[in-house]
């Protein structure tokens, strides 16, 4: 038996949330004792046909036959690799199974892409004037 909440969760008082005051935010660095962390990234791939959609739009994603999570870190593709349907809001339902070959070529394309996109975070990072704000 799956234990289920007896409380509607969109009838409660007050939501929990996260606190976005940046400036009291503790950094993972200090938390974790290193010098260099380095969070995972998650790449959204859209599949159609045997074309592959880089972080598809919420257009785009409305007509994929299928879509790719694929997990990015320390200069490699990580586990997990998972696939999705990404037109979860379409009338056009198109979700397909994947051929091998579009799990092959979307592993390279975030291999040739993801260490572009890290070093590009990087720079935005060494940039921050420290002003509380993200970006």
């Amino acid at each position: 038996m799956i234990p289920i909440s007896e409380i509607d969760d969109a009838e409660i008082e007050e939501q929990p949330t996260f606190s976005d005051d940046w400036e009291n935010a503790q950094l993972l660095l200090t938390l974790f004792k290193t010098d260099k962390f380095q969070p995972p990234l998650f790449i959204t791939l859209g599949v159609i046909g045997d074309n592959l959609l880089f972080d598809p739009s919420l257009e785009e994603e409305q007509v994929l036959e299928n879509g790719l999570i694929i997990g990015w870190y320390d200069n490699k593709v990580i586990t997990p690799i998972s696939n999705i349907n990404l037109a979860v809001n379409s009338n056009n339902s198109n979700f397909k199974g994947l051929k091998p070959q579009s799990i092959v070529k979307a592993i390279s394309m975030v291999n040739k892409y993801c260490g572009a996109i890290v070093h590009a975070l990087d720079t935005l990072v060494e940039q921050d004037d420290d002003d509380g704000e993200i970006f």
